[in-house]
């Protein structure tokens, strides 16, 4: 539902319109996937270390918490970054 309502808006721009922000052909950029390669190995292996080290946290919270607890984990931890951090706007 989300990915519908999210994509909706992008309909606009497929469509045929004079706005100077709109879809268009694309090309190749080489030099722009080697950079990303380049700097892309150590974020992989941190995301894989993160994501390692949480499955582990919940297989530990659903022996000591149960389905519970690590439901209530996983909202604590979607909602303290939007506690903690200040709105700046």
């Amino acid at each position: 539902m989300s990915q519908v309502v999210g994509g909706i808006p992008l309909l606009y721009f497929f469509r045929k319109n004079s706005s100077l922000l709109r879809l268009g052909k694309t090309s190749f950029d080489g030099r722009a996937v080697l950079r990303a390669t380049v700097n892309g190995p150590s974020e992989f292996m941190s995301n894989i270390s993160m994501s390692l080290v949480g499955m582990l946290y919940n297989v530990q919270l659903m022996k000591y918490a149960g389905e519970d607890g690590v439901a209530a984990y996983g909202v604590m931890m979607y909602m303290l970054p939007k506690l903690i951090i200040p709105k700046t706007i």
